[in-house]
This record gives structure tokens, sequence and C-alpha cells, in this order.
């Protein structure tokens, strides 16, 4: 068996897994490998970050239908 580098070095490749990244849905070796990316990739750092704010937002919304945005 080849083995698979610790990190992602595709940013399409952590694109594809932030979403499930972010609501924990990876095994621990998928979520360490896009950990060690978003380190070292300002890019996809702040996209997780924004996707992060995102995600927060909508919760507020669903608990709180008129909360204003």
């Amino acid at each position: 068996m080849i083995p698979v580098p610790l990190a992602l070095g595709c940013c399409d490749e952590v694109d594809d897994l932030l979403s499930e990244y972010l609501d924990g849905e990876l095994g621990p070796h998928a979520a360490a490998r896009v950990e060690v990316h978003l380190a070292t990739c300002g890019g996809c750092a702040r996209l997780a970050a924004e996707l992060a704010q995102t995600i927060s937002a909508l919760h507020r919304l669903r608990r709180d239908p008129h909360a204003s945005a």
C-alpha cells in the first residue's frame, strides 16, 4: 500500500470536504488532513472561516426565525 500524505495538497480536495469537516462528519484521518491543509493555506482557511460563519448564522435563524440578519 502506498502511504497517503497527511496534508491534502489540492485546494479542490479541501473544498469538497469543507462542509463535512465543519459539520464533524469526517473521520479522524480525513479531518486531520483537512486541518493540516487549512494550517498551511490561507485561502482555504479563509473559505473555511467564512463557511463556518454562514453555518452559524443559519443555525441562529433556525432557532429564531424572526431574528434579523
